[in-house]
């Protein structure tokens, strides 16, 4: 057995064309020289153009990659970091700055209410003690503004049925008055009006609307007059001192 030449396929000895590739063989007799021929075969080129496609769509996928990384990154990541520095300047501020709370623009309303719904609750409060206290001197100690509780004690001092009702009610004649409603009028920090509805009996059809004159002294909401129809506290104190000053002028005219 001998091979061929040219493409290196064995083949019978006495074969004088290769069946593979065609062509006619040498032999040393007749002299004749091979064709100098690529010492690659065909298929050698196939193989280039393969790898060299390979290689391209590598090369192609490893460059999608980067570019992918890159806009990903500028998009979410490198934003701040590619931004111009008046830019960043800005940001800095607003994060350093405190932001304005919405809750706050509502806060002095919010104090407001909460305020006015304590000043209820302590009317409330003032009220009960009256209906357990029933008319005890310290009450008037405990409730009322100092101006006040001086001119009941002189009014007390001078009569003693000065104060003719209930001023919760201003009836003569109450038995367990029901508070209906109490309401906020006027509000400041130191001094309010509040006016509440009483129902001098129980189921009674009338309903008196009077109105508490509050001051607050040493942090504490304290009663400085009530008031229905033009009549009040004060006026009823004010009047009993009136009264026995001209007593007691005319008992000294008598006198003499």
């Amino acid at each position: 057995m001998k091979y061929c030449h040219y493409c290196g396929k064995q083949m019978p000895d006495d074969s004088i064309f290769c069946p593979a590739c065609g062509k006619r063989l040498y032999t040393q007799q007749q002299g004749e020289q091979p064709e100098q021929q690529p010492q690659e075969f065909e298929e050698e080129p196939e193989k280039k153009q393969s790898s060299l496609w390979g290689f391209t769509i590598v090369v192609l996928i490893i460059t999608l990659i980067a570019a992918a990384v890159v806009y990903f990154y500028n998009t979410f990541a490198g934003e701040s970091a590619l931004a111009p520095k008046d830019d960043i300047q800005q940001i800095d501020t607003a994060v350093t700055q405190p932001q304005e709370d919405p809750e706050e623009e509502m806060s002095e309303e919010d104090e407001l209410s909460q305020a006015e719904f304590d000043l209820r609750k302590r009317v409330q409060k003032m009220y009960n003690d009256a209906l357990s206290m029933d008319g005890d001197a310290s009450y008037t100690g405990r409730y009322c503004s100092a101006s006040l509780r001086n001119l009941i004690l002189k009014a007390d001092a001078v009569s003693s049925n000065w104060l003719d009702c209930n001023v919760w009610t201003f009836s003569k004649e109450t038995e367990h008055p029901q508070i209906e409603q109490i309401q906020v009028k006027s509000y400041n920090p130191m001094q309010s009006v509040v006016k509440i509805a009483v129902r001098p009996k129980v189921n009674a059809d009338i309903v008196n609307i009077v109105t508490l004159r509050l001051v607050k002294e040493d942090g504490a909401w304290l009663i400085d007059d009530f008031e229905k129809d033009g009549r009040s506290v004060r006026n009823m104190a004010e009047h009993a001192l009136v009264v026995d000053e001209v007593r007691r002028e005319i008992f000294a005219d008598t006198v003499m």
